[in-house]
């Protein structure tokens, strides 16, 4: 054999070792890192992680069958009871009247300007903002006085308002 031959074989036996040491290799995920982070999550969600008991035992009384059907309502609210405004005219000008409320939170208003601003005074606070009132002139009340009523309540806020029977 030459030189030739010999170093074309070297060359040769070479490269198929190396082509049979890069098919040899494996791909592959190394999991060792993976564990790793795996395990430092456990372990900060175990030591940020609070561990008590969140369920209690109550005694409560159940709605029997009968009542399943009715509406529940919130057994600490206040009953939703309207404020009667009630409107008397004492004469034919326009200052001639007189306002009165059935309610204590409402001092008595000399005018609508004070009821207006007695009315601002307690909304959202001593009154709800959807307080129910309900507008109720005397048989012989003028209009222009039950309409001023109504005025000084919607300006103040107000917006549900009804007008009852005159003189009821």
């Amino acid at each position: 054999m030459s030189e030739a031959e010999r170093a074309l074989r070297r060359t040769s036996a070479g490269r198929t070792r190396r082509g049979r040491r890069r098919s040899g290799l494996r791909f592959g995920v190394t999991l060792t890192p993976m564990i790793d982070v795996v395990f430092l999550l456990m372990i900060y969600f175990l030591l940020v992680g609070e561990f008590r008991q969140d369920e209690e035992v109550f005694a409560l009384d159940l709605p029997r069958e009968a009542e399943v059907g009715r509406e529940i309502t919130d057994p600490f609210a206040l009953p939703e009871r309207p404020i009667r405004v009630r409107v008397r005219s004492l004469g034919d000008g326009p200052g001639d009247y007189t306002i009165a409320t059935d309610s204590h939170v409402i001092e008595r208003a000399a005018n609508f300007e004070a009821l207006r601003l007695a009315l601002e005074n307690a909304y959202g606070g001593a009154l709800p903002e959807d307080q129910r009132f309900i507008v109720r002139p005397d048989a012989d009340a003028r209009w222009e006085h039950t309409l001023g009523a109504l005025d000084a309540i919607r300006r103040a806020g107000y917006t549900r308002i009804r007008f009852d029977e005159p003189g009821s």
